[in-house]
């Protein structure tokens, strides 16, 4: 990601492991995944992930 190559490495690290947590628990994957979820929804739960 840009973040590592710009010397934001924690921040990578960070948001990686959280798209990670999403993928891993397939709770809110998109269609194209086989899921149900939009993008919008998908983002979300990224979102969410890294804010607990």
């Amino acid at each position: 990601m840009m973040l590592q190559h710009l010397g934001h490495g924690s921040c990578h690290n960070s948001i990686m492991e959280a798209i990670e947590t999403v993928l891993r628990e397939r709770s809110c994957l998109t269609r194209d995944m086989g899921g149900k979820a939009s993008t919008a929804e998908m983002g979300k739960a990224v979102a969410d992930t890294l804010l607990k």
